[in-house]
């Protein structure tokens, strides 16, 4: 289910995402910035680092407890460093993450839907009626 949703996001949603709004990277027009790392030539929103990390920390926490600590602390130095390297504004970032913890919460949906999962997600509780409460209450 992650592969699914990771190939899904990355190749189908974010060349979408990247054209509708080309927002270009901070190093390409603020001559002030200086980058680490190699120097991307497409649009920078949203963060794919922040949407990969995101995904996986929602993923794999839920699935892998004794994992979530250290992939929160994971994810929040990728997010950090996005726009620290001079790759991202901080809004892609943001969006990366929105965007990843939506995916993630889908990936978890699917696999306890198709039963890939040791547990199922709880179910809703239903409310009583409100006959059934007022029969109680009258005794």
């Amino acid at each position: 289910m992650f592969i699914g949703g990771l190939l899904l996001t990355e190749f189908a949603l974010m060349p979408i995402f990247r054209d509708l709004w080309p927002r270009p990277r901070p190093f390409t027009y603020m001559e002030s910035i200086h980058t680490i790392g190699h120097e991307w030539d497409r649009p920078s929103f949203p963060s794919a680092h922040a949407h990969l990390w995101l995904q996986a920390t929602v993923f794999f926490g839920v699935v892998f407890r004794s994992w979530r600590w250290p992939l929160i602390v994971l994810s929040a130095l990728v997010c950090y460093a996005r726009p620290y390297a001079g790759m991202h504004h901080v809004l892609d970032v943001f969006a990366g993450m929105g965007l990843g913890t939506a995916i993630g919460l889908l990936d978890i949906a699917a696999a306890s839907a198709l039963g890939l999962l040791p547990w199922r997600l709880p179910e809703r509780a239903e409310r009583p009626s409100s006959t059934a409460n007022d029969a109680n209450v009258r005794g």
